[in-house]
């Protein structure tokens, strides 16, 4: 299994996921939502290529969903690089501007 690299945006995109379901759902859900994005990210490091191709929003990226969020990730040579996690109703291309930090 590989490793799994984070961007900082990334980090902080999963805290936003994780305070905006306690704050409209519960603790317990926000929870489970993050640890099921987490045994994605496990999934996708063996698997990198399982993801959709997203070359329109920036080259050598994929996705992969986890209603209602997309995992944006950049595979590696040992593992992946998680560069986004964003809610699938976004306008997506205006997060990809600019290339990754």
């Amino acid at each position: 299994m590989g490793r799994i690299f984070r961007t900082a945006q990334a980090t902080s995109d999963l805290l936003d996921i994780w305070i905006h379901v306690k704050t409209t759902q519960s603790e317990a859900k926000a929870t489970a939502l993050v640890r099921t994005i987490e045994r994605k990210l496990r999934l996708l490091t063996s698997q990198p290529q399982m993801g959709r191709s997203r070359d329109e929003l920036r080259e050598g990226l994929r996705s992969f969903p986890v209603k209602p969020y997309i995992i944006f990730y950049q595979p590696q040579s040992d593992g992946i690089l998680v560069v986004r996690v964003l809610h699938g109703r976004r306008d997506l291309s205006t997060f990809f501007e600019e290339p990754p930090e």
